[in-house]
């Protein structure tokens, strides 16, 4: 089996992103990297070490699992099922409505303590227990009294005098909770009576005259309603057991309390924000500020597999010339935010700087897209809180070296497999082909196939056309000599004989000349040298003499590779049997699904806008069964199947299929193969298959020998491998991602309520006890009970009296002969009993048995169509939650009050429960 090295992948979703700088890896398409493949990767296919959620690593998507009105313990109105959609949960019966309980989609009623006959001063007559309900008597009255003589539903005689009223008494008129200006507990009606003026909110820590106020709730905790400054991130307490955020996230790379210090973004001593980083922002709800696009070939088409996309926060170097070992993490630029391209060439950078004109700031915001040597650099304008799509002319790779960098390229042209014309239609322009002495990033050597140009032969003494330099002109040599003049594509011996002429290059291609054509044991040690320095190395068909262990000269013993009698390194990654001669019109080759990167690879063919697959992946996870095929033409079994360790096969031919031989006609390996995977950093790859077919090149001026047809499937094949070729090989270790201590609520002093942990989460302290409140005392974060005194009663004063702290208190009874109220509020006088009557019917009003302050009963109404609830006219309020409250960034959710609140849509390409949280926006970001 081939040899494994492991390389790391972390899983997230949009929320995080990793300042590690990845410039080869994959999307986060669930297809390309489920939950159940290993995250190993298979030595020779420089595969992703990372992957894209909103940073260079993503996790694996999975599928939205609906909420039931079950799983969200609802039994009314309509709540979101996480996924983006709507479940009906039903309505409410019996007076119930949905929330007013307390409890969010829960069919309730507020809880009501019923009033006794004590609670409401009465001693005689019929009352409302304030809950909806009726007392039927508080008692009869005795010989000369009747009810309501002494006061609103009290016994007395109700003597009255010459100045009373028409029935020879005062009238005593009952105040109201809004005439004192109260808003809780009992208070006086002026009457000798009591009126409720309602209940503190105690779950927010208030109480009855707790902030100094009588008979007003209040609170003596004052919350923080402010980040204090110098905090950046997650949450903290406000003291009075709620919390305040100071921010949602931290620049990439840095985390809440990573630097060590609580609610501090920090990355364990990394660099400090500066520049663009400035410009990043928190938004509301979970949303992110990012830019989206799809990264295509330079024909604007073929969309790119494993392209690095980043924001830099400093200069992007130029590339140093020449063959280099450079491994990936070494991005120039200091990346801000990265993203890598799925199979479908798409990404996603979120938490992008802001576009901003104000001095010191930048507005258009820089973007490079890197593979290998490939890259473009651009900018763009964004929009804080929202997604900036960049165009597909803007995202191509470059066609030439006005629009970025292009890796120097070497190749070697042969009679048969025109490989020049594929590098033409992936889109590079004609003007960057050119012979080595020009400047073009394509450069040709001839070995038998088509040339940049030639020499013009001539007879040194007429002019006229000869065919050899040198060769004598004429029968009697009277014409001269034959002189050639111009400058003409060098032969292929230029490129490879020559240490220096290969180490130029970024990457030498070698087409198929027809025949075997064994190398010179120098040539090959060049090759070898050049390769294991970071180049990366291309042969096809007949250009199997680079590999295998036969060469036109000598081998010295001992070899230039190793000890006496060692083979050709190359040559021990596979089987090599050349010799059997088979070959094929056209094959069926199935693709290897077995590592990452074949993965990709066959979802890259089953793109609609590529193509190539023989039929449709399979909707199962990989590796895929049956193995995905592809029609080739013009093979060759040159390879036996399958590689040996060190190498990784990507086609083959099989028993059973066209043309029912085991054989590999696609591999790659890694070099320097006698290193460990970590140190090497050049990569060599093998086609036992003309990637153009039919060719017939030599000495054809290019672009003469191309044709203008679309691409073939195998021309495709060639395309991706070409980029893979180009990508880096191996991550560079990365220091540890920063960490945070969490601290409790006893290391933070706090004693109830709410608190953050100082590494952006939020935890729960105890609830306070025995009357007491978060905060109520006074000291923020500690349980306490607010000051307050009551009152006492003053002179002369009657009845029941609000004591302003939630309490009431008994003042004296009068004097025989005078009524409570008939000399003012709560003030002894005399007069008479007035009934009340029904107050106009509006929503708060009393609603249902009501007593007439005299004894008796009214029943009372509500407005047509208004519940009766609790002795109140109207449904209980119930404040509906928003989708911060109800934990969700995306879809519908109950708002706990019977309706829906609608929060935002997911960026493309997540999906609303992608990631598998419900109402939770994941899956991928780039694909």
């Amino acid at each position: 089996m081939p040899a494994k090295h492991v390389t790391v992948r972390s899983f997230g979703v949009v929320a995080s992103i990793s300042a590690v700088i990845y410039a080869c890896g994959s999307s986060g398409d669930p297809s390309v990297f489920p939950a159940n493949t290993p995250d190993i990767e298979e030595a020779g296919t420089g595969g992703p070490p990372g992957a894209f959620a909103v940073d260079a690593d993503t996790a694996p998507g999975t599928a939205c699992k609906k909420l039931t009105c079950d799983d969200a313990k609802a039994n009314c109105g309509p709540i979101g099922d996480g996924c983006g959609g709507i479940v009906d949960c039903g309505t409410c019966t019996d007076g119930k409505t949905c929330g007013g309980g307390g409890t969010p989609s829960q069919c309730g009623i507020p809880a009501c303590t019923k009033l006794t006959c004590a609670d409401l001063g009465q001693n005689c007559g019929a009352a409302g227990d304030g809950c909806g309900g009726t007392i039927a008597s508080c008692g009869t009255c005795g010989a000369g009294e009747f009810c309501g003589g002494g006061g609103a539903s009290k016994c007395g005689t109700n003597l009255g005098g010459a100045d009373g009223g028409a029935d020879g008494g005062v009238v005593c008129t009952p105040i109201t909770c809004a005439d004192v200006g109260a808003n809780c507990g009992p208070v006086a009606d002026g009457c000798g009576n009591l009126i409720q003026c309602g209940t503190c909110n105690a779950a927010a820590g208030e109480t009855c005259g707790g902030a100094g106020v009588p008979s007003q709730c209040g609170k003596a905790c004052v919350p923080l309603t402010a980040c204090p400054a110098g905090l950046n991130c997650g949450p903290i307490a406000d003291g009075c057991g709620g919390i305040v955020s100071c921010g949602t996230t931290c620049p990439t790379g840095q985390i809440c309390g990573g630097g060590g210090v609580a609610n501090v973004c920090g990355n364990n001593g990394g660099p400090p924000c500066t520049g663009l980083c400035q410009q990043q922002t928190t938004c509301p709800g979970g949303g992110t500020t990012s830019i989206s696009g799809t990264v295509f070939a330079p024909n604007g088409t073929l969309p790119i597999y494993g392209a690095l996309v980043y924001v830099p926060n400093g200069a992007v170097n130029a590339f140093t010339p020449g063959v280099t070992c450079e491994q990936c993490g070494g991005a120039s630029g200091n990346a801000l935010v990265t993203a890598t391209t799925g199979p479908d060439g798409k990404f996603f950078l979120a938490n992008v700087p802001v576009s901003s004109t104000d001095p010191g700031k930048v507005n258009d915001i820089p973007v490079v897209i890197q593979l290998g040597r490939w890259r473009k650099q651009f900018t763009v304008q964004t929009t804080a809180c929202g997604n900036t799509l960049v165009a597909a002319g803007q995202s191509s790779l470059p066609r030439n070296q006005s629009e970025g960098d292009i890796p120097l390229t070497a190749i070697v042209t042969g009679n048969v497999d025109a490989l020049e014309c594929v590098f033409r239609k992936i889109g590079i322009d004609d003007s960057e082909f050119t012979n080595p002495s020009g400047t073009g990033r394509i450069r040709l050597y001839q070995d038998n196939g088509a040339v940049i140009s030639k020499v013009s032969l001539s007879c040194s003494s007429d002019g006229s056309t000869c065919n050899s330099i040198g060769d004598a002109c004429g029968p009697k040599k009277n014409r001269g000599t034959c002189v050639g003049s111009g400058i003409g594509t060098p032969p292929a011996t230029d490129l490879y004989n020559t240490q220096a002429e290969l180490d130029k290059y970024d990457m030498t291609i070698f087409a198929c000349r027809g025949s075997e054509a064994n190398k010179p044991v120098s040539a090959r040690t060049n090759l070898l040298n050049y390769a294991n320095k970071g180049g990366r190395v291309y042969a096809t068909h007949f250009s199997y003499v680079w590999l295998y262990n036969k060469f036109s000269t000598t081998v010295p013993n001992p070899p230039p590779w190793g000890a006496a009698g060692a083979p050709f390194p190359w040559a021990t990654t596979a089987d090599w049997t050349p010799a059997n001669g088979a070959q094929w019109t056209t094959a069926t080759a199935s693709l290897d699904t077995s590592f990452p990167k074949g993965v990709a690879f066959a979802q890259w063919l089953n793109q609609p806008s590529v193509g190539g697959l023989l039929a449709p992946l399979p909707a199962t996870m990989p590796p895929y069964v049956p193995a995905p095929q592809i029609s080739i033409a013009e093979a060759r079994h040159d390879v036996d199947d399958p590689v040996f360790s060190g190498g990784q096969g990507w086609l083959r031919t099989t028993a059973g299929v066209t043309p029912n031989v085991a054989s590999v006609q696609h591999y790659t390996f890694n070099t320097d193969i006698t290193k460990p995977p970590a140190q090497q950093c050049g990569r060599v790859l093998y086609s036992d298959f003309h990637v153009t077919a039919n060719s017939a090149t030599q000495d054809a001026v290019f672009p003469s020998e191309c044709n203008s047809n679309a691409m073939s499937a195998q021309e495709k094949v060639l395309a991706f491998m070409l980029f893979d070729l180009a990508s880096c090989i191996n991550t560079v270790p990365q220091p540890p991602p920063p960490t945070c201590t969490p601290k409790t609520c006893a290391a933070q002093g706090i004693e109830c309520g709410q608190a953050g942990d100082g590494c952006g989460n939020v935890i729960t302290c105890p609830d306070c006890t025995g009357g007491m409140t978060c905060g109520g005392g006074g000291v923020p974060s500690k349980c306490g009970a607010p000051n307050c005194t009551p009152k006492v009663c003053a002179p002369n004063q009657c009845g029941k009296i609000a004591d302003g702290c939630g309490s009431s208190l008994d003042c004296p009874p009068c004097a025989p002969g005078q009524v409570c109220g008939a000399g003012g509020a709560n003030m002894c006088g005399v007069g008479t009993c007035n009934a009340t009557s029904c107050p106009t019917p509006a929503a708060g009003s009393a609603c249902g048995p009501v007593g007439d302050s005299c004894g008796g009963l009214n029943t009372c109404a509500c407005p047509p169509g208004m519940p009766c609830v609790n002795g109140k006219c109207g449904a209980p309020p119930c404040t509906p939650r928003t989708c911060e409250q109800a934990g969700a960034q995306c879809g519908d959710v109950a708002d706990g009050c019977g309706g829906i609140t609608h929060c935002p849509p997911c960026l493309a390409p997540q999906t609303c429960g992608g990631g598998g949280t419900a109402n939770v926006c994941g899956g991928i970001v780039v694909n």
